[in-house]
């Protein structure tokens, strides 16, 4: 793609061979084919010996990705971007729809033919790739905190919230990266609309770190009070057995005391033996409930 005196070239899955020949064809350093390659590449920036050439690595966000997704690799794609004056070079794996857009626009002559326009706004759709993700991620994180508070956490529940947090940590980490390749873009003095540009870029980017940040805190304290709540719930159930357990250790040993095959034992001659035993039962197990309620152990 090309015209008045710009050239586009945006390589769609190439082959290593296809890649090098395009390098040598341009002027690539090959330490920068291989970083092309690398698929787990996390974004950077290389500044050439001429300020008005750089070298971008970045990450898009991946809409076809698995819910289970979790790392960078599985969350995103790469693209890799040279530019020079009146020259850009792109390279992706996957093809995505605002690239398609963005290629369609330059082509039907809608799109400014200029290196700055052309890559702020790859760019941009790159940093704005993970804004649906991380409101996706607040709202699951509201629907998990609904759920926390009226059924209890399951394990299902623990593993959604895990991947959540996963996710959010992998994204923050990817806008920490981003930010910093913006940070480090080299922009000519002179090209006053390229300063500006890349200035909204980096806000974009903070805004973009920024929520992934709250979001990744929000997910950790939920975590944490959903561990709090397990562990209240746990502690209940203890406290209801270890009731039921003192209320009925004295009446073991009345019974155990009674279960003694002696031969002279006043009460089982007694008339009334029977029901002195229940009496004796009752009143130790009231008298229990009471000292508790008094302690304030067990609500009344």
């Amino acid at each position: 793609m090309s015209g008045d005196n710009f050239q586009w070239i945006d390589l769609r899955d190439p082959t290593k061979a296809s890649l090098e020949a395009a390098a040598k064809q341009h002027g690539l350093h090959s330490l920068l084919v291989q970083d092309v390659l690398e698929p787990d590449h996390l974004p950077k920036v290389t500044e050439s010996a001429s300020p008005d050439e750089i070298f971008i690595i970045l990450r898009v966000f991946d809409r076809p990705a698995k819910t289970s997704a979790v790392t960078v690799r599985q969350l995103t794609r790469k693209i890799a971007i040279f530019s020079r004056p009146g020259f850009l070079l792109t390279v992706h794996r996957a093809d995505f729809d605002w690239l398609r857009v963005l290629r369609e626009d330059y082509e039907g002559g809608t799109l400014e033919r200029s290196s700055v326009v052309i890559l702020s706004r790859l760019v941009r759709q790159t940093i704005g790739s993970f804004e649906g993700p991380l409101d996706e991620a607040e709202k699951k994180l509201e629907k998990l905190e609904a759920r926390l508070l009226v059924e209890k956490p399951t394990a299902i529940f623990f593993q959604e919230l895990h991947t959540i947090r996963r996710r959010l940590a992998s994204i923050k980490r990817l806008m920490w990266h981003t930010r910093s390749v913006l940070q480090r873009v080299p922009m000519p003095k002179t090209v006053v609309r390229g300063d500006l540009l890349v200035e909204d870029l980096r806000e974009s980017a903070d805004r973009q770190l920024f929520q992934a940040d709250e979001l990744s805190e929000d997910a950790t304290s939920l975590l944490s009070l959903s561990l709090a709540v397990q562990s209240h719930r746990s502690n209940e159930v203890m406290r209801v057995l270890t009731l039921f357990s003192a209320l009925f250790l004295p009446l073991t040993f009345i019974v155990g005391i009674y279960g003694m095959n002696f031969k002279h034992m006043p009460e089982l001659d007694w008339g009334w033996g029977y029901g002195f035993a229940w009496l004796l039962m009752v009143s130790v197990t009231a008298g229990i409930l009471v000292w508790f309620r008094k302690r304030e152990w067990i609500e009344s």
